[in-house]
């Protein structure tokens, strides 16, 4: 038994070395002053969520490519994708936009360590469509040519 997760590497439809990645919330303070007097670099990973069982069957608002290479280490046609997919685009506050192509590239499964079940995480690659600049909304169309750079600054300074 594992617990599933969903990671999704955002990439700029304008250079594909660049993607997003979110700034993880600090640990918890322990309430003993020298330990809690230590300061922790900021950490950044992928966005992800908790992808879980699907309660009753739905068709997913998104599709992914090659999905079915999963299939061997999970069917993710049993997943709620909606619902993690929803999640991670507003961790990197885009809203819901319109021509991003989500295609499957690995499932991994952590080693298992410690007390809890180990993590298999599906990482899926989308490229975000620009907006044609048509839209007064770009947040649920896409990014705009230039607002993936922006976007990526805003990130950063936690203003999304």
């Amino acid at each position: 038994m594992a617990t599933h997760k969903l990671a999704a590497i955002i990439k700029n439809p304008l250079n594909d070395d660049e993607f997003l990645l979110t700034k993880q919330a600090p640990p918890p303070k322990f309430n003993d002053e020298e330990y809690d007097s230590f300061v922790d670099s900021d950490l950044w990973d992928l966005p992800s969520a908790e992808l879980n069982p699907l309660e009753k069957e739905s068709k997913s608002q998104f599709v992914i490519q090659d999905e079915e290479l999963c299939s061997e280490e999970l069917n993710l046609s049993n997943y709620d994708l909606n619902s993690a997919l929803n999640q991670i685009l507003e961790q990197v506050g885009v809203g819901t936009p319109s021509g991003v192509q989500w295609k499957f590239w690995k499932c991994v499964e952590e080693p298992e360590f410690g007390p809890g079940l180990p993590i298999k995480t599906v990482y899926i690659v989308g490229n975000l469509v620009p907006d044609d600049g048509n839209s007064r909304d770009a947040k649920h169309t896409g990014l705009s040519k230039d607002g993936f750079g922006l976007h990526c600054r805003l990130i950063l300074e936690g203003k999304t």
